[in-house]
């Protein structure tokens, strides 16, 4: 048996391996032939033909706004549609937003302000502004660019905002946020209007993140946080989550700052004093004792009903911490898409992924290992890092890139087992290492 036709009996043998091991529902779901269409679009009229084609027809499909015109595009209210999702690959375009629809990736554009209720939207792009107008209500703002700035302004609300990657995001909050989750070294600073103390859980796997605030927040530290409080994040408090966790705090608020550890120890941190963990030394917390009319100390008796309501709604943020922390490990969000890991992301429908770090985007598409972006349709990856832009094509070893990040055409119908190799052409079968087509 040649080298190639060994290549392919392994690939066969390791997707019919993972595929074996996915629920029933997934496995079926992942053998038949995906319906949905992929409509390109450049300008406005053809984005509302589009929209006014598919919205009530029921069928998936996914709408590419794809252009490099200072333009802008609407989405009407009235194509509000479940079956349709809207890409966005346009630097110098305006979107407003008015539609609930499936969901939103926004890959490239100058701005997005978001006027509906309900959308996911996935925010890839370096530079963008995003908005969530007055009224709005946005069910969950992913934030997974690799590099860059994203400014995002709440002017209404938002439920949910992932931080993913690395990236520096100014967030303007005025509106209601129901919670920040940071789950990479990201650079946080946070500004704005609101009074309201905005909650900011930082996961396990954010080791390095750095929060500053103008506003009243409320963290959660699962892992090491450099935390940085200036004027007007008066009564904010700090809970540290894990034993592991390391916390380093300037206060330069005009209030003392309460930390509290794992076993519900609690040091106060003066105005503009600083805190590290290794100079911790909370204690428990003490019933208070005012001055009574005579001038002497008396001791209160305990508002029970006050700490039963703090200790569940504690129990009630932990919970979803821990809930939000599970859906970062699966991180499926394609219909009938599955992960097994942490920290993959698989929004291609009827895809998976297994390992960490994984990006599968393109439809009945499949990564296994580490670091894989998976962009094509009914492609895959195995080993890491592998990325694969095209479609129909697999890559098996370690640093291959088959096709082009911005055109699935290139390099369709490739087969690469091997390392250390890029190739571009359609068609090409590669075993080995050290090779570029």
């Amino acid at each position: 048996m040649n080298r190639i036709a060994t290549g392919l009996v392994v690939l066969f043998a390791i997707v019919a391996l993972v595929i074996g091991s996915l629920p029933a529902g997934s496995a079926e779901a992942a053998s038949k032939k995906s319906k949905k269409k992929t409509i390109v679009v450049t300008t406005q009229e053809e984005l509302v033909a589009a929209l006014k084609k598919y919205g009530s027809s029921g069928s998936k499909v996914k709408i590419k706004i794809e252009t490099t015109e200072a333009s802008t595009f609407t989405l009407s209210a009235k194509y509000s549609s479940d079956s349709i999702q809207i890409v966005v690959d346009a630097p110098n375009a305006t979107i407003k937003s008015k539609a609930k629809v499936s969901s939103i990736t926004i890959n490239e554009a100058k701005s997005v302000k978001e006027y509906a209720s309900g959308n996911k939207i996935t925010v890839n792009d370096e530079k963008l502004t995003f908005t969530a107008m007055e009224n709005a209500s946005v069910e969950k703002l992913t934030i997974a660019s690799e590099t860059g700035t994203v400014k995002v302004v709440n002017n209404g609300g938002i439920e949910k905002v992932a931080v993913k990657s690395e990236v520096k995001v100014d967030l303007t909050q005025n509106g209601e946020m129901g919670r920040v989750y940071v789950g990479a070294a990201a650079d946080i600073s946070v500004s704005g209007t609101s009074e309201e103390s905005l909650k900011v859980t930082v996961q396990k796997d954010a080791i390095g993140a750095s929060v500053k605030s103008e506003v009243p927040v409320s963290v959660n530290a699962y892992a090491d946080v450099d935390l940085t409080l200036e004027k007007g994040a008066e009564s904010s408090k700090v809970t540290m989550k894990e034993e592991t966790a390391g916390v380093k705090l300037e206060n330069k608020t005009e209030e003392t700052i309460s930390v509290k550890d794992t076993e519900g120890n609690t040091q106060k941190v003066e105005t503009g004093e600083d805190l590290t963990t290794d100079n911790f030394v909370g204690k428990p917390d003490e019933p208070e004792t005012p001055e009574g009319g005579d001038g002497t100390v008396t001791e209160q008796p305990k508002d029970e009903e006050k700490k039963e309501e703090e200790k569940k709604e504690e129990e009630k943020d932990t919970a979803g911490d821990k809930e939000e922390q599970n859906k970062d490990n699966t991180g499926s969000e394609g219909s009938n898409a599955g992960a097994f890991g942490a920290n993959n992301t698989v929004s291609g429908d009827n895809s998976y992924a297994m390992g960490n770090g994984n990006t599968v985007a393109g439809e009945q598409s499949i990564a296994v290992g580490n670091g894989h972006k998976v962009y094509g349709d009914h492609s895959g990856a195995f080993g890491d890092p592998i990325n694969v832009y095209a479609n129909s094509s697999y890559g098996v070893g370690n640093n291959i890139t088959i096709g082009f990040e911005d055109d699935k055409t290139k390099g369709i119908n490739s087969f690469v087992m091997g390392n250390n190799v890029a190739t571009t052409e359609e068609g090409t079968v590669v075993v080995g290492h050290h090779a570029e087509n």
